[in-house]
């Protein structure tokens, strides 16, 4: 099950639009201010959450008598942003796909607390992505292949995430790795390129956020 995520950072309505062509979604999701988005996109969501500090309450208003749309209303005062709310939600209609949109531009704080929230989505065997315009961030814990054909940026970066990735192998890059430890503290993971039709990620141990990027 295909679930898309809509969140309230900067998202660019030509690419959204061009992004939700591309692909059939099973349940939609406006985190808070996403609502204003898909909107924007004359997109109906099935879900709409948050605690509403910063959403539209005229688009907000215009969903309360849809049946079709349910609206769940939290206190700002909560331990979790909308984003995690919502990926929860994605998580409880059994979603294998999340991707996320609106999660990166404005506040840091809340792109490092949204990667972070992917990580409920991979523990639960679920694949989860953020994506912009130039960008495409994902959580990984086991050896993958990336197709260059079927890339969304020219740039290839690997950071570990919480903990050392050991073991890490990389084939058909212009920078190969062999039985590497990736550790925190240090770059050398950024800005690397595919040079082969088919480029191998493998590792023993650890999770990475794993980047597609573009200038």
């Amino acid at each position: 099950m295909k679930s898309l995520i809509i969140t309230g950072g900067s998202v660019e309505i030509s690419f959204a639009a061009a992004f939700l062509k591309a692909t059939d979604y099973d349940i939609i999701i406006a985190a808070d201010k996403g609502i204003e988005t898909l909107s924007a996109l004359k997109i109906r969501p099935d879900y709409i959450v948050g605690d509403f500090d910063s959403a539209n309450d005229n688009i907000l208003d215009s969903y309360s008598d849809d049946k079709r749309v349910t609206i769940i209303r939290h206190s700002p005062i909560k331990d979790a942003t909308d984003t995690e709310l919502a990926i929860d939600i994605a998580l409880k209609e059994a979603a294998d796909r999340i991707d996320i949109l609106g999660a990166t531009g404005g506040r840091i704080d809340h792109l490092f607390g949204n990667i972070h929230c992917m990580y409920k989505a991979l523990v639960r065997g679920a694949v989860c992505v953020i994506w912009d315009k130039n960008n495409r961030i994902e959580l990984v814990d086991k050896p993958f292949v990336i197709e260059k054909d079927k890339m969304s940026g020219r740039f290839v970066s690997f950071v570990p995430f919480m903990s050392d990735v050991k073991g890490l192998c990389l084939k058909g890059f212009k920078y190969n790795l062999e039985n590497f430890t990736l550790k925190g503290g240090a770059s050398l993971g950024i800005s690397n390129e595919v040079v082969e039709d088919r480029a191998c990620v493998e590792f023993k141990s650890g999770v990475m956020i794993y980047f597609q990027t573009r200038d």
